[in-house]
């Protein structure tokens, strides 16, 4: 499907365009688990984007790669992201391009892009998850690219969820 770009800051791209038989649900599993995490325990993931760190390099700028690769954090502020709300499209991730969040999942944070609810398709949730020492890290399940953080209890929306 073709999309435009907005912006280029990473970890997501915003695309100006809708997706087909994409999902943006949020609910409990069969267990009561909620979000990202319930998706998380029910399998072992297999990542369909595969790169040596060589072509990741040669993909991705300099930070970039710190952020996708080696699981960076940008400083909060930074970018047009913090700033824009588009009325269309997704936000998808830079490294492989996998639909990861409507724009209408995206709201007003303390310096970093935040969103509260991701793609589902085919029965998958879009963003993953595993535990990193810091929380409950964030990740692309296409190509295993950091996104962030998952935080719960916030009441920032009626999800309670902050991606």
């Amino acid at each position: 499907q073709e999309h435009t770009t907005v912006d280029l800051l990473p970890p997501c791209t915003c695309r100006d365009s809708q997706l087909d038989g994409v999902d943006t649900r949020l609910g409990a599993d069969s267990n009561g688990e909620r979000g990202v995490m319930a998706e998380a325990k029910k399998k072992k993931h297999v990542f369909s984007v595969k790169k040596s760190k060589k072509e990741w390099r040669e993909q991705l700028t300099r930070e970039e790669y710190r952020i996708l690769r080696r699981g960076g954090t940008q400083a909060p502020g930074c970018g047009e992201y913090n700033r824009i709300y588009p009325k269309t499209g997704y936000f998808a991730c830079k490294g492989c391009d996998n639909p990861l969040y409507s724009v209408n999942s995206k709201f007003p944070d303390s310096g970093w892009v935040a969103f509260d609810q991701c793609y589902w398709s085919k029965g998958e949730c879009h963003v993953g998850t595993r535990r990193d020492g810091i929380g409950i890290e964030l990740i692309c399940n296409r190509c295993a690219g950091h996104l962030g953080h998952v935080f719960y209890g916030e009441n920032h929306t009626a999800k309670n969820e902050r991606h």
